[in-house]
């Protein structure tokens, strides 16, 4: 399993100028803990909804994954990138995505081009 002491961290800037910060670390029952700070109040509401989710469950397809579901329930648009944020940091502590993969990549771009 690697080191556990290690805490994924990803960051995130909206198109709404809106900022959020996502910290994941996989706890002893082997569920991630799901830490998330933002200045959006629909992002708080889902900050205090989602404090840990088990590997499997990050695995559901979008209308069953607790992440999007909960999304939904606390206003989040379609267009607001931290629930796939939060996904990806998941899966980063859980090793699904090798951490050195992700630092290597440093970023997910979405590009409006005209």
């Amino acid at each position: 399993m690697g080191d556990r002491r290690l805490v994924a961290r990803v960051s995130v800037d909206q198109i709404c100028s809106k900022k959020a910060v996502i910290t994941t670390k996989m706890n002893p029952s082997g569920n991630v803990d799901i830490l998330i700070e933002s200045d959006c109040e629909n992002v708080k509401g889902l900050a205090e909804n989602l404090k840990e989710i088990s590997i499997k469950d990050s695995y559901m397809p979008f209308g069953d994954n607790p992440v999007f579901v909960l999304a939904g329930k606390n206003n989040l648009t379609p267009t607001c990138l931290v629930p796939t944020a939060i996904v990806n940091a998941i899966w980063v502590e859980a090793g699904l995505i090798a951490r050195s993969f992700a630092l290597n990549a440093k970023e997910l771009k979405i590009l409006f081009e005209e």
